[in-house]
């Protein structure tokens, strides 16, 4: 496993503007998707027992405007 004392590692993406969309590459080579989370057009993804390594993150939109502001937090909790 990580290094994280808290067990949990979460990567959000969230905006008031647009409906956001995340996806990462994990350690393990496995692709995580989250479209919509708790309710809201955000996106979460939550690793429990986080893995080592690198974490490649791609974020999107469904609009298809260029100016689409979201801001992506990770975080440990």
């Amino acid at each position: 496993g990580g290094n994280s004392p808290t067990g949990r590692l979460v990567f959000r993406l969230a905006s008031s503007a647009t409906d956001t969309v995340l996806l990462i590459n994990a350690p393990d080579a496995r692709w995580y998707f989250n479209d919509d989370s708790n309710g809201s057009f955000n996106s979460t993804i939550v690793f429990n027992n986080p893995m080592a390594g690198q974490y490649d993150i791609w974020t999107g939109s469904y609009h298809r405007s260029s100016n689409n502001p979201a801001r992506l937090t990770i975080s440990e909790f």
